[in-house]
């Protein structure tokens, strides 16, 4: 029985076998080679393997890839590295059209070039305006990334003190304020005598220093005036010497050489600025002094410094000298009045979160030369300014202001957007006092109070000066009158006596 289902078997794979017989079933047992299972556990992690190898080397090429990307992202220019990014096709078409405007004819006239510029540009400008408007404000905050980290240790951390008010002890003795002087006195000899223009100061500052030491040397001799630019400079007497050189050549221009008004021992008097800016009487009204544009105020911040407000909405005027003027009295005399100013610094808030009609201001280029002029020749010491706004419009062009003031100025940049209460609470974490600050809280209006009552005092002080500065003068021609006198006496005695012997 068994032999004949063996071979009822064998004759079912043999119809089905194309050898048959014994032959097609041995040769189909061969042919399909049955696998034991050790075999086929090995065949799987070997298969394994492979594939994590395989999955790590991707891993890496991708890792590569990306380190590849930011490096060229970097590496290229922010108008590139945006607009290359998530189409290709651009590359194709950059370069097709640098070969096309090669093998093209370049224009001949003025007019041709300036279509071909305008046709590039509106070409660009309509396909990468929303990256560039987006891209603004990253680069901006990489690019100060990247200053502050190349900064020390010692420069970061004066900078976040700057910025916080951390406040420093400074010990000011006698004898190290008059080392100050006596170095300052020494570099002013040295600036006048010598021809070269490498410090900064020219032939016309010579000259105009030489006048004013001629007219009035006791002004310009004044320790007092000189420690305000010494503590400026941060006890530097080469550079306080000048800035003291570029302060009186400022005053000269903008007062348009009017000696009378820059060489009075308290310095310019509000009725000069009136003046001369031609606003008398009923007129006085409608001077950029009773503006408002810059506001001192009473109370100085956590570290004793002087906080000062501009109010860009106020800035109205008709002739740059008039706001120049103005704004080189109130701060020479809020400085007179505040010694620790002159030393801790300044603060400056440009607060534009105010209720004011906004007057766009003019473009002048002898405004823009005069506020380099400013900065570089007052007294001024800014540790921090501070930029509050409400207007998302003004936020395009704060990137344009932190490049305007420098490296040193935009590390102590610090712009707040909110309404008027968010931008008083972010100052507050600077320790800046915005209890006093002159804006209504109700309705975001300016309070001229606080600035009539700075301008009265101002006033009652320099008058006390001119009445003292009087006094003393009388005294010394009642002294001056008393010696002439008794010399005259003692020569008519002489003579008496001389006579009588002979």
């Amino acid at each position: 029985p068994v032999l004949h289902s063996g071979e009822s078997s064998n004759a079912s794979s043999s119809a089905s076998s194309p050898t048959g017989g014994m032959f097609g079933s041995i040769f189909g047992s061969v042919g399909k080679r049955p696998v034991s299972p050790d075999a086929s556990t090995m065949t799987t992690t070997v298969v394994g393997a492979e594939s994590a190898q395989k999955q790590r080397q991707r891993q890496k090429q991708r890792q590569r890839q990306q380190q590849q990307q930011s490096s060229a992202s970097q590496a290229a220019p922010p108008s590139t590295a945006i607009t290359n990014v998530g189409n290709p096709r651009r590359k194709s078409k950059a370069k097709q059209a640098s070969s096309s405007s090669q093998l093209s004819p370049k224009p001949t006239t003025a007019a041709a070039a300036t279509a071909a510029s305008a046709s590039v540009t509106s070409a660009s400008a309509a396909s990468d305006a929303s990256s560039t408007l987006t891209s603004t404000q990253p680069l901006t905050e990489d690019f100060l990334a990247k200053e502050l980290n190349d900064l020390s240790i010692q420069e970061r951390q004066q900078v976040y003190e700057d910025v916080h008010g951390v406040s420093q002890i400074r010990n000011e003795t006698p004898e190290f304020l008059q080392k100050c002087l006596d170095s300052m006195q020494r570099e002013i000899a040295r600036l006048l005598t010598s021809t070269a223009s490498s410090s900064g100061i020219t032939k016309e500052d010579r000259q105009i220093y030489d006048k004013a030491m001629f007219y009035c040397p006791k002004l310009l001799r004044n320790t007092k005036l000189r420690l305000m630019f010494i503590r400026c400079e941060d006890y530097d007497g080469a550079a306080a010497a000048v800035r003291y050189m570029r302060y009186w050549s400022f005053q000269y221009d903008i007062v348009d050489g009017d000696w009378d008004a820059i060489l009075k021992p308290c310095g310019m008097t509000q009725e000069d600025l009136l003046r001369m800016e031609g606003k008398t009487g009923d007129d006085a009204k409608d001077s950029f002094l009773h503006k408002g544009f810059l506001h001192v105020l009473p109370q100085p911040d956590q570290s004793g410094r002087l906080v000062v407000t501009f109010f860009n909405k106020r800035c109205i005027y008709e002739d740059w000298k008039d706001a120049a003027r103005t704004c080189v009295y109130i701060i020479m005399q809020a400085l007179e009045q505040n010694v620790n100013a002159q030393i801790h610094g300044m603060i400056g808030i440009a607060y534009e979160c105010v209720k004011e009609k906004f007057y766009a201001l003019p473009f002048d280029m002898d405004l823009l030369s005069a506020s380099a002029k400013f900065y570089s020749s007052l007294p001024i010491k800014y540790r921090a300014f501070h930029f509050c706004y409400d207007d998302p419009k003004m936020k395009a062009g704060l990137s344009l202001v932190q490049l305007a003031v420098g490296k040193s100025g935009r590390l102590r940049f610090r712009a707040h957007f909110g309404t008027d209460t968010v931008c008083r609470y972010k100052l507050m974490t600077f320790g800046i006092p915005t209890n006093v600050l002159p804006v209504h809280a109700s309705t975001s209006t300016i309070n001229m109070d606080s600035y009539h009552h700075f301008l009265d005092s101002c006033r009652q002080r320099q008058q006390q000066q001119l009445q003292e500065e009087g006094d003393s003068n009388v005294k010394m021609a009642a002294t001056d009158t008393s010696k002439t006198s008794a010399s005259a006496n003692t020569n008519k005695a002489t003579t008496a006596t001389a006579k009588d012997e002979e």
